[in-house]
């Protein structure tokens, strides 16, 4: 299982008031391949201090808990179903607690690829016409 980290913002209306964000330390792969420091722009230093999983998410829960959110107010919006569909349980069976003992909230989410996707097939909105400059076909993270 390679690094990865959670996000998550807390809105009040349209403002932003506070987000969870931590890295995770691999621990079955601790070094980060050529392909995934790439793809996302996480440094070996980033993962190699960080906490584990399991770690992460108690901090992840308790900011979850701290601000009310459960899976009858809260919802993951991802851009895709990778690391919520395919991650997450993969990372949940390997880990403590098992995926079976994960709160409701981490399988709610929205797709917004698969919404926006629905849009343009239905018409409502058009499709867009980027053009991308070589080599930039990735979607990298902010520094």
């Amino acid at each position: 299982m390679s690094s990865s980290f959670q996000y998550a913002i807390a809105l009040d209306g349209m403002e932003v008031v506070e987000e969870f964000r931590e890295f995770v330390r691999p621990v079955h792969q601790p070094t980060l391949s050529a392909f995934c420091r790439e793809l996302t722009s996480i440094r070996q230093a980033d993962v190699d201090g960080a906490s584990t999983f399991t770690e992460v998410l108690a901090n992840h829960e308790a900011w979850l808990d701290g601000h009310r959110l459960a899976e009858a107010n809260a919802l993951f919006i991802t851009c895709g179903d990778w690391d919520l569909g395919a991650l997450w349980p993969e990372q949940c069976r390997a880990s403590v607690p098992p995926i079976e003992a994960q709160r409701p909230i981490y399988t709610r989410r929205l797709n917004v690829k698969r919404r926006y996707g629905a849009l343009v097939s239905m018409g409502a909105v058009a499709e867009p016409t980027v053009e991308l400059p070589p080599g930039s076909s990735r979607l990298r993270r902010r520094k």
